[in-house]
């Protein structure tokens, strides 16, 4: 009698998995390189004219600074550095005004709280400067200095300035390109390729090769995604391109299907699209055969592909054929109070961020613990909702610091003092770059002997500052996986999928609103609109990096926010044109009969949604006025129609 083994198999849940999970990210060396530049250098300075403590403070603003360097358009790096500056800088002065004042400095800390949160909600540059400025409050306020008010800002300021002009020179040096710009570009080539295939026995594979980019081109965007702060105008553009890339696909695979070469100005025109993506650059000409195509084939690619050159026009060339009245400051005013006066859940962040902050800081008070305002910081960065999941930075944060600790330790205790810590300083700071997207507990592993060596450089402590440093940040840990996020159900059992249908529905309404005669109606309406995809957004940033399976049927989501946000926006810009054209007698507003079948369209997409079905046929307006919207409306339809609608259902996210 055969006797059969049984085996077991013993592996970790999901949720373990992910917390050491280690996510693919490219490295860019020019990076690591600017990180150990950008912190010692200030350090070596103040250490030559005998003050380094001084020298502390500045290196503060070099690694602030540096850190908010995360890619993407020089315009849009620079706007986060400054912002990061500025918002440090504020933060030591209130800070440095709260030492010793008792109960007050915990009002201070819950106001400051309170304006992090709502400014985490704007966009990435604001979202990263409020939570420096909750940051600094923080140090500051728990780190007096024989200093007046300004000295302790204007020397972080110094370091920032020194960040940011390096953060300039890699830019010029490494130009535009990106990871992440890169996936999506290859998504264009892997379509020219097909399209020039076309015909051939390579077709087949060329076919393939086109699924396999687009699944990167979504998992470089998504990976991003998941660690970046706020809005980020460069990945929604992106995002937009790689939505685009579908219809462009479907009609390069009906062509390859006819079986028949394509003239090969074709797939050039589609390699140069790529390289204008590539290279963030005005779209190329349209080739001449798609100019007047002959067949419902090339003519769906012309389709695509117009859309695809709409979205890489600079934004004065997209709009330079209707232009527009500057809004009055009203009307600014409004958009302005729109974006921060946000729905209930970032009311509900600011709320839980406001009681832990007050919390730490009370705590702190009573528990007269060394350096204590670690667990402040601890706390502001494990409930930052555009970072992630509370829980899952909470451990990370707290395994981290642990082999951070062991690390810091070793390192204090064989490396001599002053100059001979600026080599090991230099080293721990170059590998931030690296681990920074990968996991969040290797990147705390890596930042705790970085910030221990910082401190030790002016106050000589020892290695009894990272034993200070772990007790602190288990405590903070605690405060914001206790009252921050298990008193709080809801924070971790918030359903995305009615939130999204909902956002649909809430468009639609605004559509009719829209360019109708009830001009307050409209803006009504609009505050609710953007108020519901303020939520979503805020929902969805939480539920992408929970532990699987929340975070895999989250980011299913994904394509469509995106969408539903474009087509709000471009809603908005041309009601505000039709407003405009009527008001100048250039022009009329769109038909009624043209916005109630828009209107339709967007309803069925949000029947479809709670259905668990795909969209049905429904003809687009054809009014010319209504298509950045229709076009918008019809990619989260095809977004909505496959390949597996039922992963995006309601009752599975």
């Amino acid at each position: 009698m055969a006797v059969q083994a049984r085996r077991f198999e013993l592996s970790a849940p999901d949720w373990i998995v992910e917390l050491v999970r280690l996510k693919p990210a490219a490295i860019s060396w020019l990076d690591v390189l600017r990180m150990a530049i950008s912190i010692p250098a200030p350090l070596a300075v103040f250490l030559a004219v005998g003050a380094p403590s001084l020298g502390t403070f500045a290196g503060m603003g070099a690694m602030a600074t540096a850190l908010a360097d995360r890619g993407g358009p020089l315009r849009f790096r620079l706007s986060r550095q400054v912002g990061v500056g500025f918002a440090g800088a504020v933060g030591l002065y209130v800070g440095h005004l709260a030492v010793g004042t008792g109960w007050v400095a915990v009002l201070v800390v819950a106001a400051a709280s309170l304006v992090s949160a709502l400014m985490s909600v704007i966009n990435a540059a604001a979202s990263t400067a409020g939570l420096q400025l909750l940051v600094y409050v923080a140090i500051a306020s728990g780190l007096p200095q024989p200093f007046a008010p300004w000295v302790i800002p204007a020397l972080y300021l110094v370091g920032a300035l020194w960040a940011l002009l390096l953060s300039v020179l890699v830019s010029l040096v490494g130009g535009v390109r990106t990871p992440e710009r890169e996936a999506v570009a290859a998504v264009y080539r892997s379509i020219a390729d097909l399209l020039a295939d076309t015909g051939t026995d390579r077709a087949v594979a060329a076919r393939q090769a086109v699924t396999d980019a687009m699944n990167a081109g979504y998992d470089a965007l998504l990976s991003v995604r998941s660690r970046s702060a706020g809005r980020n105008p460069t990945f929604r553009e992106l995002a937009a391109l790689l939505n685009a890339a579908t219809p462009v696909t479907e009609a390069a695979v009906t062509i390859a299907h006819l079986a028949k070469p394509v003239p090969a100005e074709i797939p050039a025109g589609m390699r140069a699209v790529a390289e204008a993506i590539s290279e963030d650059r005005p779209p190329p000409p349209m080739p001449e055969s798609l100019q007047h195509p002959d067949t419902y084939r090339l003519r769906a690619l012309r389709t695509g592909m117009n859309d695809v050159r709409e979205l890489l026009k600079p934004d004065h060339e997209a709009v330079s054929t209707a232009p527009l009245l500057p809004p009055p400051m009203r009307e600014r005013l409004i958009r302005w109070s729109d974006t921060i006066l946000t729905g209930p859940a970032t009311w509900l962040y600011a709320m839980r961020l406001v009681l832990c902050m007050s919390l730490a800081e009370a705590l702190r008070g009573v528990l007269h613990l060394e350096r204590s305002y670690w667990i402040l910081l601890t706390v502001a960065i494990v409930l930052k909702p555009d970072f992630g999941s509370v829980f899952a930075r909470g451990v990370q944060r707290a395994v981290g610091t642990l082999g951070g600790v062991l690390i810091g330790a070793a390192l204090l205790a064989i490396a001599p003092n002053g100059a001979w810590l600026l080599p090991f300083i230099a080293v721990a700071a170059g590998v931030l770059p690296i681990v920074m997207g990968r996991n969040y507990g290797m990147f705390a592993i890596f930042l705790t002997p970085l910030a221990s060596l910082l401190i030790d450089f002016s106050t000589h402590q020892g290695p009894s500052i990272v034993v200070t440093r772990l007790i602190d940040t288990a405590t903070g840990c605690a405060v914001a996986l206790v009252f921050g996020y298990l008193l709080w159900p809801e924070t971790w059992r918030v359903h995305l999928g009615p939130q999204v249908a909902d956002a649909v529905d809430e468009l639609a309404d605004y559509l009719r609103a829209a360019f109708g005669t009830d001009v307050g109606a409209a803006r009504r309406q609009r505050r609710r609109t953007y108020r519901t995809m303020s939520d979503v957004r805020t929902s969805f940033q939480r539920k992408l990096a929970e532990p699987p399976p929340v975070s895999t049927r989250a980011a299913a989501w994904w394509p469509m926010i995106v969408e539903l946000e474009y087509a709000v926006d471009a809603t908005t810009a041309a009601a505000i044109k039709s407003r405009d054209a009527v008001r100048t007698g250039s022009g009329r507003p769109p038909a009624a009969d043209a916005v109630n079948l828009l209107v339709a369209d967007v309803r069925d997409l949000a029947g479809a949604l709670r259905d668990r079905r795909s969209p049905d046929e429904i003809p687009s307006p054809a009014d010319e006025a209504l298509q950045p919207i229709a076009s918008r409306v019809r990619t989260a339809r095809r977004v909505a129609a496959g390949p597996e609608p039922a992963d995006r259902s309601l009752g599975h996210v």
